[in-house]
């Protein structure tokens, strides 16, 4: 999610519930408040599966209930980029 917003954008609300197996599911939402996808993780963080909820709002209710809620701020976005391993070193060295 985070980074498919740009600089200065505000996320729409997320939402974490757990399993007792430890997987998770990622719960996004729509304005009116209601769950719009939801994405479960084994407990290793590894993607399992996708729902949709766009078309009928009502069958996200069999989802376990969340008790975490998020929004996020992306303040600026930059390119990613590397430094050359001999600054690393000097940096290393001087600290």
């Amino acid at each position: 999610m985070a980074f498919s917003l740009k600089g200065g954008q505000l996320s729409s609300v997320l939402a974490l519930a757990r399993e007792p197996n430890d997987d998770y599911w990622i719960y996004r939402y729509d304005k009116d408040g209601r769950v719009e996808q939801a994405r479960k993780y084994t407990g290793r963080d590894k993607f399992i599966e996708e729902k949709s909820f766009t078309a009928n709002p009502d069958a996200a209710g069999v989802l376990p209930q969340p008790r975490e809620f998020y929004l996020m701020l992306v303040e600026a976005k930059r390119e990613a980029h590397t430094r050359p391993l001999d600054e690393m070193r000097r940096r290393l060295r001087r600290s």
